[in-house]
């Protein structure tokens, strides 16, 4: 894969962890909006509800672990296509200035 290509995915795939990040603040809101609200239904359907929100906030904090995960490993592949990308610019700069210093070095 190209390494501009790969950067800009990268950056995509950062933006999307960011979002993630701020459905925290959903979160925290949808428990306090619940908990106002289950007062004006009956026991069994705010139960219901109840354990619903549970299963989503259950789901987003597995989540988190697998997505930290995956930014330290976009991380390092993208320091590894960049020290790769630098290593051939330096072996193709050294590799000319040799055969421009060595006459019939091909």
């Amino acid at each position: 894969m190209h390494i501009y290509k790969y950067k800009l995915l990268r950056l995509l795939f950062q933006n999307i962890c960011h979002e993630v990040d701020t459905k925290r603040e959903d979160m925290k809101w949808l428990v306090q909006t619940l908990d106002s609200l289950v007062s004006h239904c009956s026991d069994k359907e705010s139960l219901t509800e109840q354990k619903r929100l549970e299963q989503l906030i259950t789901r987003y904090k597995n989540l988190i672990p697998t997505i930290e995960l995956t930014m330290v490993k976009t991380d390092v592949h993208y320091k590894c296509y960049t020290y790769r990308k630098e290593v051939r610019e330096v072996c193709k700069k050294l590799y000319r200035m040799s055969s421009e210093s060595v006459p019939g070095l091909t």
